[in-house]
């Protein structure tokens, strides 16, 4: 039994299959995979992305969970609201919505230079109705269904980070998130910790990625796709998966 934890994956679908083509041979019915969040925008291909992540649900031979990242957060919030820009001009989601349709995109930022300044007062509201249903219903239950944190025997993984003092379980969902100000070097509650969202994993320059562990030992970073690498930690070994990015 081991819990297989990876990290952000921001639209790099590449990544992804080749990460997981590594890590599906040793999989047995008593594991976990946990995917920790951030699994659109920036990358140029988050529809695949998703994609892969719902048919490797399908096959896999064991658990496999996904957590709400801050992006998934906030392209969500554009779901139910759309006065609610911050996804599209904050998250780079021109990104995730050209991977689905160029040509949606193209529409989108021609109405957001229309608008103006009245787009950041949230007063008008764009036409994502036309990206969303560009997207399969699997995405959406996909994307519907993330959770805040996932405790598995080996750790509890979060997308951002969590707060000592407390069990995850009573904490704030924007705490676990997006982090709190002392994690990770801060924390020192009971439960060993599995994080994504800080950009801290260890690049070598022996090309060896590895985790990041905080100053207790009890917290572990794997975040490292924005420097090229998709990472994946298994616990309770500690043996580090990783695929490069390839543009």
């Amino acid at each position: 039994m081991a819990t297989y934890a990876v990290g952000d994956i921001h639209g790099q679908a590449g990544a992804l299959r080749r990460l997981l083509a590594q890590v599906e041979p040793s999989l047995t019915p008593g594991d976990w995979v946990v995917f920790l969040g951030d699994f659109i925008d920036r990358g140029p291909d988050s529809n695949g992305v998703l994609e892969e992540l719902v048919r490797f649900r399908r096959r896999a031979p064991c658990a496999v969970r996904c957590l709400l990242g801050n992006h998934e957060q906030w392209l969500l919030r554009t779901l139910a609201d759309p006065t609610a820009h911050s996804w599209l001009l904050g998250m780079s989601g021109w990104t995730t919505v050209a991977s689905y349709s160029p040509e949606v995109a193209a529409l989108l930022r021609e109405r957001a230079h229309a608008a103006g300044v009245e787009l950041l007062r949230g007063r008008v509201a764009l036409p994502y109705e036309r990206f969303f249903a560009l997207l399969p219903a699997s995405h959406l239950e996909l994307l519907r269904a993330l959770e805040p944190f996932v405790r598995t025997p080996d750790a509890v993984c979060v997308h951002g980070g969590a707060r000592s003092g407390a069990p995850v379980e009573a904490q704030a969902a924007r705490s676990l998130v997006w982090g709190d100000a002392s994690f990770p070097d801060g924390y020192d509650g009971p439960d060993r910790i599995v994080y994504g969202h800080c950009d801290d994993a260890l690049l070598g320059e022996d090309g060896v990625v590895r985790a990041r562990r905080n100053r207790a030992g009890t917290a572990w970073g794997i975040d490292s796709v924005a420097r090229g690498a998709l990472t994946c930690l298994r616990l309770p070994d500690q043996a580090v998966f990783w695929a490069p990015v390839v543009e």
